[in-house]
């Protein structure tokens, strides 16, 4: 589910150097919104020597976060959670049958998804709440959820496991766009776009 894109290799050999140590850091130093593309510039500080200041420029921006922190986790990806709104497609899951064992189910769907990332925020956007579950699990049939094939894969899984007939309608709907989409990640801020370009500036 997750699927690693390679950073360019002027950015990895400082990131993958002995001078970025335990004590080094990355933290944003400014965002840009210009016409067609975003501007993210960052720093590198070291706890030895001088600090880079590196310029990324993303293209066909389909969603981002920025946050103000200090990080050594930068990473870009090809598939990740945080990517199946933007280039998976959509559809709905409908069911028929009904469960005791609501938080059971609950409970199965939740460790199911969050498996496909360690961090929490990545997914929770796919859960549905216990109180929506415990209602749709006694509403007998009709739609269950709709998202990403992905998600919905999992949770018709879920609901076979407790004897609940599930399918899919409207698989053949586009997914938002067919761009080649990649997501960058630095600490708890991300961008989605099409293109990147790094620059180091200083």
């Amino acid at each position: 589910m997750i699927i690693d894109a390679p950073m360019p290799e002027h950015l990895s050999a400082v990131l993958n150097s002995p001078q970025f140590d335990d004590d080094s850091g990355i933290t944003i130093e400014a965002v840009k919104y210009i016409e067609d593309r975003v501007e993210l510039t960052f720093d590198i500080k070291f706890s030895e020597g001088p600090q880079q200041q590196w310029l990324l420029t993303v293209r066909h921006v389909e969603a981002e976060r920025f946050i103000r922190e200090w990080t050594q986790s930068i990473a870009m990806y090809g598939e990740h959670p945080l990517l199946l709104d933007y280039t998976e497609i959509e559809t709905e899951l409908y069911f028929r049958g009904t469960t005791s064992k609501a938080n059971e189910l609950f409970l199965d769907i939740f460790n199911s998804i969050t498996q496909l990332s360690e961090y929490l925020d990545d997914v929770m956007q796919f859960i549905l709440l216990p109180k929506e579950v415990t209602k749709l699990s006694q509403q007998e049939y009709g739609l269950f959820a709709r998202g990403p094939k992905t998600i919905l894969k999992i949770y018709q899984q879920c609901l076979s496991d407790h004897g609940i007939h599930a399918y899919f309608i409207d698989e053949n709907k586009s997914a938002l766009n067919g761009q080649d989409l990649k997501l960058f990640m630095l600490g708890d801020s991300f961008i989605i776009g099409q293109s990147f370009l790094f620059e180091r500036q200083a």
